[in-house]
């Protein structure tokens, strides 16, 4: 992964998106990466005109800071 980090957005259907995939070099948390890809991931369902966007996690804390 190399100080940075990945996720995904996974189209469900035509009205539904998952963000996915999302992991973030244990080095690098807390600065804001993990963030700034799940926004990326929602504005990328949005300009699809996607407007419901979930997460299947164990993370709940995070993404529920982050209206998921």
């Amino acid at each position: 992964m190399g100080r940075g980090g990945v996720g995904a957005l996974e189209i469900v259907w035509a009205d539904l998106a998952e963000v996915r995939s999302l992991a973030v070099d244990p080095a690098a948390q807390r600065r804001g990466i993990g963030r700034a890809l799940v926004n990326a991931a929602v504005e990328e369902a949005r300009r699809l005109r996607i407007h419901r966007v979930f997460a299947l996690t164990y993370e709940e804390k995070f993404f529920g800071k982050l209206g998921l």
